[in-house]
């Protein structure tokens, strides 16, 4: 077999002399049309959650959006930029920091609408480090005795249910932000659902090139059928991030949906967000495993 073939990935089976999957080894590069139109799908699935996390949670958006950005950076680096990943916010952690903060008497509101208290922050950001701390010492673990040892601590019939509970658990997010928002009408549904067939259809027809691309075309052909709701009816169903999640920015362009500095803080020892956040890894853990 070539190295062509390896790249395109032949499979022989009974029906066809070669099944091709595309994709590129790690020693390839797509040419630069290619690898810009994968850099904007991948902000497309990335930068929407990972600004969702902030806005759920109540952190800052421009803080998380940074510290996502400085972690990305990062890893390429240390991996030797072998490894193409993106380091966005984990919805994993939602319910614990909802517990955490509501142990601590905080309050959480509806997605968009509050930010917590810096001194809340802080607190989370303490369980939030422990837990990278356990998935730092799972890599090493891996790196000294393999991923056997990994899968004796973490067996599937432990990670499974943990992702299955995660999955469940968003779902309501999930609708809630396929449903219209305050004030908005209810043709927002026709956007969400034009967005999600047609991004099925596209992921299970499409072949070459454009097969790896579901998830760009699924929001372009979205965003299109907005335009056209604005154009026929005068409604605009598009959204801004809320005024309340960039005020709490340390410095901001104007309104600070160009350009926000982060507000940082350092975190501080509580041992209610140990309980809840820390377990966490249990979930990441096998994500992160899985992506290597």
């Amino acid at each position: 077999m070539s190295q062509t073939q390896k790249a395109q990935g032949y499979i022989p089976n009974k029906q066809a002399k070669h099944q091709v999957v595309n994709g590129y080894l790690p020693d390839e590069r797509p040419s630069f049309v290619k690898l810009l139109l994968y850099a904007l799908q991948q902000v497309i699935v990335m930068f929407p959650a990972t600004v969702t996390v902030a806005l759920i949670t109540g952190f800052h958006v421009s803080t998380t959006i940074f510290a996502s950005g400085l972690a990305t950076v990062c890893f390429t680096l240390i991996t030797g930029r072998k490894i193409p990943m993106y380091y966005g916010s984990s919805f994993a952690y939602l319910a614990a920091i909802a517990s955490m903060v509501v142990a601590e008497g905080g309050q959480m509101g509806a997605p968009g609408t509050f930010v917590l208290p810096t001194e809340l922050i802080s607190k989370a950001q303490f369980g939030i480090v422990l837990s990278g701390l356990i998935s730092i010492f799972a890599g090493l673990l891996v790196k000294w005795g393999g991923m056997d040892k990994v899968d004796k601590i973490l067996p599937a019939s432990v990670t499974g249910p943990v992702a299955m509970i995660i999955g469940l658990t968003l779902s309501g997010n999930a609708m809630m932000d396929a449903a219209p928002a305050a004030g908005q009408s209810q043709m927002v549904w026709v956007v969400s659902l034009v967005t999600l067939l047609s991004t099925v259809i596209y992921s299970k027809k499409l072949k070459g090139f454009l097969g790896q691309l579901p998830l760009l075309l699924g929001a372009a052909t979205g965003c299109v059928a907005a335009v056209l709701l604005l154009l026929l009816t005068g409604e605009s169903l598009f959204r801004d991030i809320p005024a309340a999640s960039l005020a709490a920015s340390t410095w901001k362009l104007g309104d600070g949906s160009l350009f926000a500095l982060p507000a940082f803080s350092l975190p501080t020892a509580n041992w209610a967000s140990v309980i809840a956040i820390m377990p966490i890894a249990i979930a990441t853990i096998p994500e992160s495993t899985a992506h290597m």
